[in-house]
């Protein structure tokens, strides 16, 4: 056996693979460089105000919601961003289209069969594989279709006999057989189905791939709806061009044949026999004859194990080639002159294509090089050029993946002859490229619009004379791009390792918990609410219309709704579509335009939005069983919460939309007309502004990070808030039109009362400002001062203890019974509120979002703060070390419930605080709070903890914290006024003016502890005495262990006494 592994460093000539991928690295650094030659020589004194623009560019581009880049550009004039954005929710909406379409047509089928009826997937995947690479569909076609008809065929499953010549009219036959074998097997009905109905949706793809490339085509020539036999000769042309060259796409039985691991082993029969010569070269290349098999590993590990299974099996006298997937793209590893020529011959065919279909870059370099406009014209050929490079791209994405005939990928693995080595698993296979086929053809589908809109803004801003204005308008409009660009990115490994560490993430911490569902109910009350009241609650009828139009939304929404069966009124909106006008109101209390403005908002992606996604980001990483099974385990855990958010979404939109047509808002003469698209649009401002959107196409980039997901976990929301408020304050202070600044004013108070409302005067937004200035201001060492402690005694005073309670925690915890403040309020949200790190450090919990921080020690806190800085990701495993720590000291159902998801730690909870008497006792034993009610206990084990129980906690904590300050105090004085007898002795002046001027005033201050004469005196005794017996060579140790400790003491030392 021959080993020839393709790694070292050729010429272009010797290693033609890396030739191009040299030219290609050298045409694009050349003009990276002529653009910024060019930038220099028109502003050679621009360096700085460069840099300034760079350093707020990436602030933009990674730390702004999309919505917020929008309403900058809206506010600077510029209303075209709003159709820019608009473009990103049709693309993804598209993309969840089609992610449903594949979901509900055969992968939903697949899974079940996968998981209930595991022989019967087998026999299913071994017919599904056969008849895609015989070509032939016994489903569309019949057996006289492929009469006189014959095609090299090869099993794809081991041993991997060679290559045959079958009929295919006789393989039909075969084939019809084995079908109706599956029919009769356990489960075969579904595994019949879902193998028809997976073939079914490769074609569907592949027509909607061609399809989309045509309308592009007619769009980029300004016919767009137009018939295509009705196009211009030109684009006529063109489009027949398109249907040639994928022609040989549409074979029978297409199945996409996934190769989707980096460590690649080629294994070919050999040419000719080795000779002595050929043993001195270290790769005889000349000795590789045909292809027969093409693996693609997951890790080097698993192809190293292949490897030897081949050694230990004896086989016969073959060449094997390895290589890392990544260095074949690098070009460097060499792959043969044949295979460099096909490459470079579907390189030019792509690009021609597109020039044809989208620009010819060329020729538009060539313009603005012969224009005398300046950096106005470099400014816009930069951004035609970066966008032709993604359009480029996009469509090779999509063709590598939907047409492995025409893509480099598809030469390299030679799919056409059936190798052998590519993913046999049909559900494994058709999930992966499911998921990809969705999100490029969604992106590709929405491709013109994006361009048209895009194109307008750019024009618009190209023209503008305002030079600060305009660099302000680039800078939003390149985010916008950079937008695009991530949208149409395929998620990486990593991506998917961060999406399944966010998806465990869910499972640990809201994962089957009604109190997430129910906290996140309150969203409506809590910012929808608010919102729409400074739109129309400007006098007491609007307040009042209001609250109605909200519980009619509520009643028309559960109306429609059908939780355990066909779901929530958004995921029913296609069979309401074939209702008529009176049933849609009598049955459903809908009317028509309403029904059309959630099917609008739907198509934006903004009703669903995020339902889908968290069932096709992830994909599925590996098919097995334990896979299937935890996948749809975590789906079910999502499930109380995504419908909560539904529901959300849904009365926000039809409340809005009644609300906009029935009333005039501030600022508008008259109300918006029933069915128009400004009223579709004002409902999905109202749903984006009051739950967020929360899609890669409109959050900030920082949160497409994989590590930042993980570290970030659940913090988008505290993000969004904080963007909402920073909004509302720009709006309020800078220049703006006077209504703007009314909005913006009134939905500043509403928030903040609801806030107060719901969560108290402690959980409202930048309470946390006040309470850590009064606390610098007013805190001393020698008379500690707590905010939180003196505003609430004051308010005991003034209102009584319930009273009291209402406004420091909230209305919700009074009535309930159960703590809502510490879950609806801001006290860790990102600088709206956090807990106060020292007093001498203000506002930074606050800006960080930090819960509450405990008075530890210096070190002890900087560990809680970076604890709280990684993250709940990092805290699942902190959890599970400080459950070890409690069993070992003999907590263990303490231990047990800290190292279990929250829907087991609360039921464990409730049971624990059952068993100890129907108290919450401390490790001691001590109680924190006694006699608990039936319904507190209820409350716990849905995960709400009981309103006096976290009150007291709060509270405890508190006078600790009080406590450990004039302890720690007391000692500090005390150890101060030894070491000056130490150092000026006793009775020295300093040592006199030290106990008049610090010590007598705390005595007087605290005279339950006393630092008198008679203190020190006995403290010195117990000092002398302490340091005699305990301290040696400067440590303190029990002198019942000297004979032990006193040699470590003395090692390497003795010479040195």
């Amino acid at each position: 056996m021959t080993t020839c592994v393709g790694n070292d460093q050729r010429t272009i000539v010797e290693n033609p693979k890396g030739g191009i991928a040299s030219i290609l690295t050298s045409l694009i650094e050349s003009s990276k460089k002529l653009i910024d030659d060019s930038a220099n020589t028109l502003d050679p004194k621009g360096k700085f105000r460069e840099g300034i623009i760079s350093l707020s560019n990436m602030v933009t581009n990674n730390l702004m919601f999309t919505k917020t880049i929008v309403n900058e550009l809206e506010y600077l004039g510029y209303k075209q961003g709003l159709n820019v954005n608009k473009t990103f929710k049709q693309a993804r909406s598209k993309t969840e289209e089609y992610a449903r379409y594949a979901k509900t047509k055969a992968l939903d089928l697949l899974t079940d069969v996968k998981l209930n009826h595991r022989q019967t997937y087998n026999a299913a995947e071994r017919l599904a594989n056969r008849m895609s690479n015989a070509e032939v569909d016994i489903f569309n076609k019949t057996k006289e279709d492929y009469e006189g008809r014959t095609i090299d065929y090869r099993d794809p499953y081991p041993p991997f006999d060679r290559i045959k010549s079958i009929d295919k009219a006789a393989e039909f036959e075969a084939l019809t057989i084995e079908f109706e074998k599956l029919g009769r097997m356990p489960g075969g009905e579904k595994a019949t189905k879902a193998v028809k109905n997976m073939f079914e949706t490769y074609r569907y793809f592949r027509d909607s791939y061609i399809r989309a490339v045509i309308d592009l085509i007619k769009i980029r020539a300004g016919e767009k709806g137009v018939p295509d036999a009705q196009t211009s000769s030109d684009t006529y042309s063109r489009i027949q061009e398109v249907n040639r060259e994928f022609k040989t796409a549409n074979r029978d039985a297409y199945l996409a044949h996934l190769r989707d691991g980096d460590y690649i082993l080629n294994i070919y029969q050999p040419l000719k026999s080795p000779t002595e010569s050929d043993v001195d070269d270290p790769e005889p290349m000349t000795l590789k004859g045909e292809l027969d098999y093409n693996f693609a590993f997951k890790t080097k590990r698993l192809r190293d194990i292949a490897i030897k299974e081949l050694k230990d099996r004896g086989t016969p006298d073959v060449l094997i080639e390895t290589f890392v997937k990544q260095d074949v793209l690098d070009g460097d590893s060499k792959i043969t002159t044949k295979q460099a020529r096909k490459i470079s011959k579907v390189y030019e065919r792509v690009k021609n294509e597109l020039k044809k279909t989208i620009l010819n870059t060329d020729s538009i370099i060539e313009e603005y090089q012969q224009s005398d406009q300046g950096r106005e014209a470099l400014d816009d050929r930069n951004r035609r050029l970066k966008q032709v490079k993604s359009i480029e791209k996009q469509l090779k994405d999509i063709t590598d993946l939907v047409f492995p005939e025409t893509s480099v990928k598809r030469q390299l693995l030679e799919r056409d002859k059936k190798i052998p080595g590519f993913e046999t698993d049909i559900l494994q296979t058709f999930s992966e490229m499911s998921n990809r086929y969705a999100t490029q053809l969604g992106n590709l589908e929405n491709l013109g619009d994006y361009q048209t809109a895009m194109d307008s803004l750019q024009n618009q801003i190209r023209t503008e004379p305002d030079r600060d204005k305009k660099d302000k308008a680039q800078k939003f409009a390149d985010a916008l791009e950079n937008i695009r660009v991530r949208q149409t990115q395929m998620p990486s490994s990593i991506d998917k390792v961060a999406n399944f560490a966010n998806r465990t993430g869910f499972l640990w911490y809201l994962g089957f918990n009604p109190a997430s569902a129910l906290i996140n109910m309150t969203q409506v009350p809590g910012v929808t609410m608010p919102l729409l009241l400074s739109r129309f609650g400007n006098t007491p009828k609007g307040m009042y219309d209001v609250q109605v139009e909200l519980l009619s939304a509520y009643k028309t929404v559960l109306k429609n709704s059908r939780f355990l069966t066909s779901g929530n009124m958004s995921e029913r909106l296609e069979y309401l579509k074939s209702l008529d006008n009176k049933q849609l109101k009598q049955e459903f209390d809908l009317t028509r335009d309403e029904l059309d403005m959630l099917l609008h908002n739907d198509q934006l992606g903004e009703l669903r939005s995020g339902m889908q996604m968290y069932d096709m980001e992830q994909g599925l990483k590996d098919a097995g069983t334990k896979e299937l099974l935890y996948d749809k385990f975590n789906k079910a855990s999502a499930y109380m919460f995504q419908k909560a958010e539904l529901v959300n979404r849904e009365v926000t939109a039809l409340a809005a939309y009644r609300l906009a047509t029935k009333r005039k808002m501030l600022g508008k003469t008259k109300t918006l007309k029933r069915g128009s698209l400004e009223a579709f649009d004002f409902t999905n401002d109202m749903i984006t502004e009051s739950q967020g959107s929360y899609a890669s196409d409109q959050a900030p980039q920082v949160f497409m990070n994989p590590g930042i997901r993980f570290i970030g976990m659940f913090k988008k929301f505290p993000a969004f808030m904080a963007a909402v408020y920073i909004s509302m304050y720009k709006n309020m202070v800078r220049e703006a039109p006077p209504g703007v600044k009314t909005q913006a004013l009134y939905q500043f108070s509403a928030l903040m009362g609801m806030s107060a409302l719901m969560a108290g005067a402690t959980g409202m937004p930048f309470y946390y400002i006040l309470r850590d200035l009064m606390n610098f201001i007013f805190d001393d060492p020698d008379e500690p001062y707590d905010f939180d402690t003196s505003f609430a005694r004051g308010l005991e005073d003034t209102l009584g203890s319930k009273g009291a309670r209402i406004v420091y925690s909230g209305l919700l915890n009074e009535v309930t019974g159960v703590d809502v403040s510490s879950r609806v309020g801001y006290q860790a949200s990102f600088l709206l509120g956090g807990g106060n790190i020292s007093s001498s450090i203000p506002l930074v919990g606050g800006i960080l979002g930090l819960r509450e921080i405990p008075d530890y020690s210096a070190s002890e806190k900087a560990n809680f703060v970076f604890d709280e800085l990684l993250g709940a990701g990092v805290s699942m495993g902190r959890g599970f070390t400080k459950g070890v720590d409690d069993i070992m000291q003999g907590h263990v159902t303490r231990g047990i419930e800290k190292m279990t998801p929250v829907f087991i730690r609360n039921p464990l909870k409730s049971t624990r605080y059952t068993m100890d008497d129907y108290s919450v006792l401390t490790k001691r034993g001590d109680a924190v709070a006694e006699d608990l009610t039936a319904k507190e206990l209820i409350f716990q084990f849905m995960g709400l903890t009981p309103s006096r129980v976290s009150l007291q906690y709060e509270m405890n904590r508190k006078a600790k914290n009080m406590e450990q300050a004039i302890l720690k105090r007391r000692t500090t004085l005390a150890n101060q006024y030894f070491l000056l007898e130490k150092r000026y002795g006793r009775g020295s002046d300093i040592v006199r003016r030290f106990y008049e001027e610090e010590m007598k005033p705390f005595s007087k201050q605290y005279p339950q502890l006393p630092l008198d004469r008679k203190f020190i005196s006995k403290s010195r005794k117990i000092r002398r005495k302490f340091t005699k017996s305990n301290v040696f060579d400067g440590v303190s140790l029990n002198p019942s262990l000297q004979n032990l400790t006193t040699p470590t003491q003395r090692l390497l030392l003795e010479d040195l006494k």
